[in-house]
């Protein structure tokens, strides 16, 4: 983290005022269980960080966990990462709309 916080203000530089914010996401999924035969459930987490280029600061961090089902792992995993970033960008978009 103190890496990127004095390296976001000479990117914001570089970038020419073109960029202001950088959003940064870390996100896992995992096997959670079998339901039945072929029923997945598999959990998937993430983390959002936002942070303003100009001073290197982080604004907010967003985080949410999600568990969803489907058959097979490849569809449920999908499943899962899907629905967890559905809603990490809902999250961020609303963090941004309660600051204007």
């Amino acid at each position: 983290a103190e890496q990127l916080r004095t390296t976001l203000p000479e990117v914001a530089d570089l970038m020419t005022g073109q960029v202001d914010v950088l959003l940064r996401a870390v996100v896992y999924s995992e096997y959670a269980s079998q339901m039945g035969t072929h029923r997945v459930l598999y959990e998937a987490r993430g983390r959002i960080e936002v942070w303003d280029l100009w001073t290197g600061q982080r604004l907010t961090t967003i985080e949410e966990t999600i568990a969803t089902a489907g058959v097979g792992n490849e569809r449920a995993d999908r499943n899962a990462q899907t629905q967890l970033a559905t809603r990490l960008a809902a999250r961020v978009h609303e963090s941004f709309t309660e600051t204007d």
